[in-house]
């Protein structure tokens, strides 16, 4: 009869434990009750208008920066230029994208559990009686 490779399964186990807590520990994190702003926060900086103005040269001589939200709804972009007294949408819009990438960093860790769990499984699956 084929033995366990039990070596081989305790580092999948422990591949397993390890990635099991970082997916435990983001999705903790995603359980805030703070409010989040749905798009990427940018800095831009723009053209006054004014004939005379350094801003006309465009480059670094525009004003700004000045913050911003870019905002993708059912298709559509659209810029929340923020006053000074939004800038807590800034924060929150970056709050956000930080969110996403953990979401994204699960995802990734799930599809690698799965793989340690199969490559576990199979280590210690007999095919015969022999």
């Amino acid at each position: 009869m084929k033995k366990v490779d039990k070596e081989r399964v305790s580092r999948y186990r422990k591949e397993v434990s390890g990635k099991s807590e970082e997916i435990k520990r983001l999705c903790l994190k995603a359980g805030f009750e703070d409010a989040l702003l749905g798009g990427s926060p940018v800095e831009t900086w723009k053209k006054c208008g004014k004939p005379n103005c350094k801003c006309k040269e465009g480059g670094e001589r525009r004003h700004g920066p000045y913050l911003a939200v870019q905002i993708r709804r059912e298709g559509q972009q659209r810029n929340l230029t923020l006053k000074k007294s939004e800038e807590h949408f800034f924060a929150m819009a970056k709050h956000y994208q930080y969110q996403i990438r953990n979401r994204r960093r699960v995802i990734v860790l799930q599809a690698e559990v799965l793989e340690s769990f199969d490559k576990m499984i199979e280590a210690r699956t007999i095919w015969d009686k022999k």
